[in-house]
Parts: C-alpha cells; sequence; structure tokens
C-alpha cells in the first residue's frame, strides 16, 4: 500500500488543534501530505465542485453543527471520498456511530500520534478504493439492485405496474427509486401531487461525464408513502434522445443511490435503454395471456439476447387489464412464453380510477384489494434471491 503524495480536507474550527495535526504529519515522514484547512461546515460546503481530496478528516464539534448531522451533511457534499472523523472522549460513542454511518474510521483527540494519524488516513483510502473496486465488479455482473420492467408492447400497464411495485417495495423499509429512463414523456408525474421543476432530461443534459449520484439524488421527487421517484420528461420541449452513455451513467447511479431501483422500460427499448438493461440486476417482462402480448414477448426476448441483456431475464408478470371468461393455466402461459411466470396481476379498474383520484399508488389507495394484494407479493419475490412462481392463476 503505497501512497506518495495525500491531499487532505481538514475540518476543523480549532487552529491549534489543526497547527497540531499538520506537525504530526510532517514529523511522521515518509508521505508528503498537502493540507487544506477550513474552519467551519459552511466553508467545507462550498468548496468549488472541482477541488478534490484523497480524504477527508471531519471534526464532529465544529461550532455551527455538530454530531451526526456534522458527519451526514459532509457525507453527502463529498459521497465519493473517505472521511475519518475526529471526537473527544465525550463524543465517542458519537463517533464511532459514524462509522456504522459509512466513516472509515474515527480518532480520538488528544490520543493521536503522527503515525496513528498517516496510518489512519492511508487505510481509509484503501478501503475506499477497494469498496470503489468491488462496486465495479458488482456493476459489470449486473447484481447492483436494480430491476428493469420491459413492456412487451404498449398498454401492457408496465408504467403502473412499475410504480406500484416501487410503493410496495418502499413500505419494507431501505431506499427504494422509481425511475422513468426514457427520453419521451413520462407519466409517473400523474400519481403524484406535485410534480417537480426537474427530471431526467435536465440530467441528460449534463452529458454522461457529470451524471453523479448526487446529482441524480437531487433530482428525485420525494413522495409522502416512502418512494423517491425521478420523472421522465413532463413537457414536449423537454423530450430527447436517451443516448447508450447517458442512459448507462443514470443506471450506474440509481444503483448507488438505492437500496433498490425500478426501471421502466417502453416496449421496443431503445439503444440507450438497452445499454441501461445490460447493467441492471434482473429484467421482467411485462406481458398479457393474449396471442398480440405472447407474439411481442418472444420479439422482446430475441432483443434482448441480441444485445446482450438477456442473461438479466429472470422472467415474466402477466398483468390481467380484463376479465376473460376463460384464462389459461400458468404453467401453460409460462411454456409458451418459455419464461417463469412470477406474478399475476388481476384487473384493477376501480383501485386505479381511486389512486388517480387520490394521487397515490394503487396499492396504497385500496391496500386490501386484489390487485394490491397480488402486487405485494410480487414485490417480494422480485426482491429476493430466489424468484418464486405462482401456483395458481
Amino acid at each position: 500500500m503505497q501512497h506518495e503524495h495525500i491531499s487532505m480536507l481538514l475540518v476543523e474550527d480549532n487552529p491549534g488543534d489543526a497547527r497540531l495535526l499538520r506537525e504530526m504529519l510532517n514529523d511522521a515522514g515518509g508521505i508528503r501530505v498537502e493540507m487544506t484547512h477550513v474552519r467551519t461546515l459552511t466553508e467545507a460546503l462550498e468548496l468549488p465542485d472541482g477541488q478534490d481530496f484523497d480524504v477527508i478528516v471531519l471534526d464532529l464539534g465544529l461550532p455551527e453543527s455538530r454530531g451526526l448531522d456534522t458527519f451526514q451533511r459532509v457525507c453527502r457534499r463529498y459521497e465519493d471520498t473517505p472521511i475519518v472523523v475526529l471526537s473527544g472522549l465525550d463524543d465517542e460513542e458519537v463517533a464511532i456511530q459514524a462509522v456504522q454511518d459509512g466513516a472509515q474510521d474515527y480518532l480520538v483527540k488528544r490520543q493521536i500520534s503522527g503515525g496513528s494519524l498517516l496510518r489512519s488516513l492511508r487505510y481509509a483510502i484503501e478501503r475506499h478504493r477497494a469498496f470503489v473496486r468491488e462496486l465495479s465488479e458488482l456493476r459489470r455482473s449486473g447484481e447492483n439492485g436494480v430491476i428493469a420492467l420491459v413492456g412487451a408492447k404498449g398498454g401492457v400497464g408496465t408504467t403502473t405496474l412499475a410504480v406500484n411495485l416501487g410503493a410496495a417495495l418502499a413500505a419494507r423499509g431501505g431506499s427504494v427509486v422509481a425511475a422513468e429512463l426514457r427520453g419521451r414523456f413520462g407519466t409517473f408525474s400523474s400519481l403524484l401531487p406535485r410534480i417537480p421543476t426537474e427530471n431526467v432530461s435536465h440530467l441528460a443534459e449534463l452529458g454522461a461525464a457529470r451524471i453523479t449520484p448526487q446529482q441524480v439524488r437531487s433530482r428525485l421527487a420525494k413522495t409522502s408513502f416512502g418512494l423517491n421517484v425521478l420523472l421522465g420528461p413532463q413537457e414536449a420541449s423537454q423530450e430527447f434522445e436517451l443516448e447508450p452513455d447517458v442512459a448507462g451513467a443514470l443506471t450506474d447511479a440509481l444503483a448507488e443511490i438505492s437500496d433498490l431501483a425500478i426501471i421502466d422500460i417502453q416496449a421496443g427499448p431503445s439503444e440507450g435503454q438497452l445499454e441501461a438493461l445490460r447493467r441492471v440486476w434482473r429484467i421482467f417482462i411485462v406481458t398479457e395471456p393474449e396471442p398480440a402480448a405472447i407474439r411481442s414477448t418472444h420479439v422482446t426476448l430475441d432483443v434482448l439476447r441480441t444485445s446482450g441483456a438477456g442473461g438479466q431475464v429472470a422472467g415474466a408478470i402477466a398483468v390481467n387489464r380484463v376479465a376473460r371468461p376463460v384464462m389459461p393455466r400458468v404453467s401453460e402461459l409460462s411454456e409458451e412464453l418459455g419464461l417463469p411466470i412470477v406474478g399475476v396481476v388481476p384487473p384493477a379498474t376501480e383501485a386505479c380510477a381511486v389512486a388517480q383520484q387520490r394521487k397515490q399508488p394503487a396499492v396504497l389507495a385500496q391496500p386490501d384489494s386484489v390487485f394490491a394484494v397480488s402486487v405485494a407479493e410480487i414485490a417480494e419475490d422480485l426482491a429476493a434471491e430466489q424468484v418464486g412462481t405462482p401456483s395458481v392463476w
């Protein structure tokens, strides 16, 4: 583990402590540490975006902010930089909590030596780099917590299902995002009481190189029911061509900012959407038990396999939008599609009408309906390590 140079940001209000830390690092020798010192949280948060650091040393006891709030605000601002926290003997428990929340290490003031400080900095940097490498491997293998719903054809209810599955998953706890990964008009907003001012089109304007988890997080609409939503374009002037590099950057960012993300992919995926599908954890095709949808499912499967995303296909979700006099058995439909059926969604005209009126997903508007119960069961399966297959229609 060799570092010839370390760029460090020190956030410490006491100039005497800052001077002492600088002298300790100089005396430790072996590695040159270039220290940038700021005395307040505001100064740290307002440093230029282009000023990067290898590591941050953060005093948890700043005058304008104390404890975990200090750490969390710095963590949000410098989410790609490892943090070592400084504490006094009286708030060591808070420092331990910060480590549990993502800090790389903590050091107790008055117990620090130059050697221990330098060692902590080096280990923090190495652990962070190891995490980044592991995350990169997960992305390449697709095991990143991103689930894609792909419509076999238009009108099968993919968007409605994405929002309701997202709401059901959010109710289980954790950070869940539902995203309209498209360059054309998005309809998630019909279930939101307030439409945010920015959406995926504003992220696309940044270009792939500037699409970071922080940029994506700032465009999320936070709902009252716990689901975070990234909307598609809301006006004709906002529509754009989703380029593959932008779609890839968006998918990677969604994976980083959530425990689980659901992306809504239209029928006949674009080249950009296909790039996103190559990076996801699982793909589920949303279809209907009728001839045109079944044929379209086979075409969709061929497109995914040809594009290199076929390995992520985990099954199909059958949406029964209207009551049918004769229902195919799940086993028969599965055989016809060549895919496991991981869930069946019953007709939900009334539940969807109530949802539109209340501006919330049907699983919440009518939680005891057959539709809501069915979607909740599918949500459990989608997030499980092993996808189950329903035994009855």
